[in-house]
C-alpha cells in the first residue's frame, strides 16, 4: 500500500496521522482498514510502503513523523522484532517532546503489560537483539525505555472491543475530534461570537435528539459567516453520525450541474463513493436504506426550498424513523 502524498489543510503540517506498525502483523489485515477508515474520515494518513523498506533508508519516514500532528503506534505480538518499527517509535517520541504531537497506542491482540514491563514475545525479541553484535547497548537500552513509556500512554486494547469493526470506528472517531481540536484551519475564533453561535446551534440539535429528525436553518445576510459556522458545526457533530455529507456550493451547484447530478453527489458523498455511475437506476433504493441510519447533512449555500426539496425529498427519508413518527421539524437561526 503506498504512503499517501497530500497536504493537510493549515499549518506547517504534511499528514494528520502517521501509522507505526509491524508490517507482517498487520499490514494485510488490521491496518489496511485502519488506514482505509482514516483516509475516508478525509484524515491525510502516512503509512509506510514496502518498497519504502526495501531501501532501507529511515530519513524519509523520520520526516513524515515530523511532519504529522499525531502517529498512531500499533503493537502486535512481533512488534519489537522490528528494528525499523523501534527505531520509528523513538522518534516519535522526540516529536512528542520537541513539538507536542499526539502519540495514540494500541494493543492488538497483545498485553500492555507485555510491551510495558518486556514480557512474552517482547521479552524473546529483545533477546535476540541483544545477541546482535549491529545492535549498541545505548540503542537497545533507548528501545526498550521508549517501549515503557508509550505502553504507559492512554490508547486501546483490541480485547475490550467486539472485533476490529468496532474498534477502528472508536479509533477514527477519537482521531479525528484530537485533529479537528489541534488544527488551525479549524480554529475560530476570528468569527466573532462563534461560541455564542454554536451554542445555539447545538441547543436547537439537542431538543430533537430522541427522534433525530431536526432541519436546522442558517440564514441571514450575505458574507457574515453562515458556511463558517455550519462547517463548524459539521466538524464538531459528523463522528456521532453513520453517514455524513457537507454539500457546498448548492445554488451554483444547480446551475452548473442540474438537479440529477445534485442529487448524485450528495449520495456520492454521503455514502462514499467516488463513482457517480454505481446509482444508475438506484437513487431511491438507497434513500430508502439511509432512512434507517443516522445521517447528517449539511447543504450549504442554498437560496429556494425547491433545491432542499430536490435533494431530500418534500417528505425526507433520510435519518432513523422518529420514535414518535412525527414529521421533520424545521427549526431556523438567523446570523445578525
Amino acid at each position: 500500500m503506498a504512503a499517501s502524498s497530500s497536504s493537510s489543510s493549515g499549518g506547517s503540517f504534511k499528514y494528520d496521522v502517521f501509522i507505526n506498525f509491524r508490517g507482517e502483523d498487520t499490514r494485510s489485515s488490521f491496518v489496511c482498514h485502519l488506514y482505509h477508515a482514516l483516509n475516508q474520515t478525509l484524515l491525510d494518513t502516512f503509512i509506510d510502503s514496502e518498497e519504502l523498506q526495501k531501501g532501507d533508508d529511515l530519513s524519509k519516514l523520520y520526516k513524515a513523523i515530523q511532519d504529522s500532528r499525531l502517529s498512531i503506534l500499533v503493537f502486535s505480538k512481533h512488534y519489537a522484532t522490528s528494528t525499523w518499527c523501534l527505531k520509528e517509535l523513538v522518534q516519535i517520541l522526540e516529536c512528542m517532546d520537541r513539538q507536542n504531537q499526539i502519540v495514540v497506542p494500541i494493543f492488538y491482540q497483545v498485553d500492555p503489560s507485555h510491551v510495558r514491563k518486556l514480557k512474552e514475545s517482547f521479552a524473546e525479541a529483545f533477546a535476540k537483539h541483544e545477541s546482535d553484535s549491529n545492535v549498541n547497548k545505548e540503542e537497545l537500552e533507548s528501545w526498550k525505555s521508549s517501549l515503557t513509556r508509550a505502553a504507559n500512554l492512554s490508547g486501546y486494547h483490541s480485547k475490550d472491543y467486539r472485533d476490529d469493526i468496532q474498534l477502528i470506528n472508536s479509533i477514527v472517531e477519537n482521531i479525528l475530534k484530537k485533529v479537528i481540536r489541534i488544527s488551525p484551519s479549524c480554529k475560530t475564533d476570528d468569527l466573532i461570537g462563534m461560541d455564542t453561535h454554536m451554542n445555539k446551534i447545538d441547543s436547537l440539535f439537542k431538543s430533537g435528539v430522541d427522534d433525530c429528525r431536526n432541519v436546522v436553518g442558517i440564514w441571514g445576510m450575505g458574507g457574515i459567516g453562515k458556511s463558517t459556522i455550519a462547517r463548524a458545526v459539521y466538524d464538531n457533530i459528523s463522528p456521532q453520525f453513520e453517514h455524513k455529507c457537507f454539500l457546498d456550493n448548492v445554488k451554483e451547484g444547480f446551475t452548473k450541474k442540474g438537479a440529477r447530478q445534485m442529487v448524485e453527489d450528495l449520495l456520492c458523498a454521503t455514502l462514499n463513493l467516488k463513482d457517480g455511475r454505481t446509482l444508475v437506476g438506484g437513487v431511491n433504493m438507497i434513500k430508502e436504506r439511509l432512512g434507517k441510519k443516522k445521517v447528517l447533512l449539511v447543504l450549504d449555500d442554498v437560496d429556494a426550498m425547491e433545491q432542499i426539496d430536490t435533494l431530500i425529498g418534500e417528505n425526507p427519508s433520510f435519518g432513523m424513523p422518529s420514535k414518535s413518527g412525527s414529521d421533520w421539524v424545521l427549526k431556523t437561526f438567523k446570523v445578525a
